[in-house]
Order: C-alpha cells, then sequence, then structure tokens
C-alpha cells in the first residue's frame, strides 16, 4: 500500500471500528495491518492492533454505562442486555491488555491493578451518591 502511515492509521481504526460491530472486512484489515508492518515492524503493528482495539473495546463500555446510568426508562432486561454486551467487551478489552503486556515484557497477571478503589455500580446515578453523612471505611 501506498498510504503514509497517518492515512493507515486512520483507515485501519476505521475499518477495525466496523469489524467491531459485524462487518466481514478481515482481509482489508490484514493489508493495513501488513502495510504498517513493512513501515515500521511487525512488533510495532501488532502493538497498534492492540491498543486499538483497547481503545474501541474502552469507548464502547463507556457508552454503554453511561447509558446505563442516564437512561431512567430503561426496563431490567434492557439493562441485563447492556451488562452482558459490557461483560463481553470487557473480556475484548482484558485480553487486548494482556497481549500488550506481553509485548512490553510484563508479566501479565489476571488480578485489577485497581482492587482497591472503591467500587461503583454502573447503576449508580452519575456524580455519584451523595449522603449527609461521611461514607464508612472498612478497617483492614
Amino acid at each position: 500500500m501506498k498510504y503514509p502511515l497517518s492515512e493507515l492509521f486512520d483507515r485501519l481504526t476505521i475499518e477495525m471500528r466496523k469489524a467491531h460491530y459485524g462487518k466481514n472486512n478481515a482481509e482489508l484489515l490484514a493489508e493495513y495491518r501488513k502495510a504498517i508492518g513493512e513501515k515500521l515492524g511487525v512488533q510495532i503493528a501488532d502493538f497498534v492492533w492492540q491498543t486499538t482495539i483497547l481503545a474501541i473495546a474502552n469507548t464502547d463500555i463507556a457508552n454503554l454505562e453511561f447509558a446505563i446510568r442516564s437512561n431512567k426508562e430503561l426496563s431490567p432486561e434492557e439493562i441485563g442486555e447492556r451488562a452482558i454486551a459490557i461483560r463481553n467487551i470487557n473480556n475484548m478489552r482484558c485480553i487486548a491488555k494482556s497481549i500488550i503486556g506481553r509485548y512490553v515484557g510484563e508479566k501479565t497477571d489476571p488480578e485489577r491493578y485497581d482492587s482497591k478503589q472503591k467500587f461503583t455500580s454502573i447503576l449508580q446515578p452519575l456524580g455519584g451518591k451523595h449522603r449527609g453523612k461521611a461514607a464508612r471505611t472498612r478497617k483492614s
């Protein structure tokens, strides 16, 4: 391909987004990936590929969570469908993170690195719950 890298990246991200929503464009994606690999090396092409998957997954998860939080008229079934979609997309996200970690020589650990953060439910209203009292904390 005779596109400059900036154009290859642009086209790759557009086509990966389309593929995420069901378009059968694997041949075209393989051509873009190969062209990036020829210009920058296979490992960088693979790294770009996985970071694009990660970006798409994070965007989709954020959009689905926002839709749940902001739409008070959703039925429990609709919330459940979105929650399942979030879980499935999160699986894709975790795989991409693991592969990126291996590319940069990190030991991949299935435990969450943010496990000490306060859990916030996707069903919690935007802005969090505001109560008159201070939040309780557990003693460790």
